[in-house]
């Protein structure tokens, strides 16, 4: 048997000669790795210890008798939440918002602002908004970049004034003809301008942020 100091080997001695006197059965069951009576007890000796099988090691533990040395499963880490932001980009047509050379929207371009709000409102938190206006290079540069702030600031107004934007952080630019999505050779003015219309645009850029649970 495993020894558990002198005093707990001599209790153990003065225990096995009377149960070896008295005939009392040693038996195993669930906690077999314990030396235990016929009807299941384990054996302690005076100090309170469990009498264990020379074959009882730290793993064969119960939480009865050695609860410091059960093992027990590590905990799960509890879990942390982390913000995360997304930006999405929706590109609108500036033929669907303005009359030509117009920084006005129309009742088309109000209308596509509306479907816009209402296609946000039900998605995650928005923190802000950047509306930037572009054109095409038919045109002076500098009067093109003015075109395209009145636009973006047209735009900001508006969407200011949905509720679902209500007291929103919501800025507007002008980029003029600088950031062209499209290059088109020179061609007869009809075909020119047909050309450049992917470049006479309204891109509204939506911050957007989530808090979600990480597991480390």
């Amino acid at each position: 048997m495993k020894k558990h100091g002198l005093k707990s080997l001599l209790a153990l001695f003065a225990g096995s000669a009377m149960l070896l006197a008295g005939g009392a059965a040693f038996a195993e069951g669930d906690r077999g790795k314990y030396v235990q009576n016929a009807d299941g007890e384990i054996w302690r000796n005076a100090s309170g210890d469990c009498w264990t099988h020379t074959s009882w090691t730290e793993a064969d533990a119960i939480e009865e008798c050695h609860p410091d040395l059960v093992q027990r499963p590590e905990p799960a880490p509890e879990p942390r939440t982390e913000t995360r932001t997304e930006t999405q980009v929706v590109t609108l047509e500036a033929g669907a918002l303005f009359g030509f050379d117009s920084a006005e929207l129309t009742n088309q371009g109000r209308n596509e602002l509306r479907a816009l709000a209402r296609e946000v409102e039900d998605g995650a938190r928005i923190d802000s908004m950047r509306v930037t206006g572009h054109t095409d290079r038919i045109g002076p540069a500098e009067y093109n970049q003015r075109l395209s702030e009145r636009r973006a600031n047209s735009v900001v107004e508006f969407l200011s004034g949905l509720s679902a934007f209500s007291g929103m952080d919501i800025q507007g630019r002008g980029m003029g003809e600088t950031a062209p999505v499209v290059q088109c050779e020179d061609k007869p003015r009809d075909e020119l301008i047909a050309c450049l219309q992917p470049n006479r645009r309204v891109e509204v850029e939506i911050i957007t942020s989530q808090e979600v649970e990480v597991q480390d």
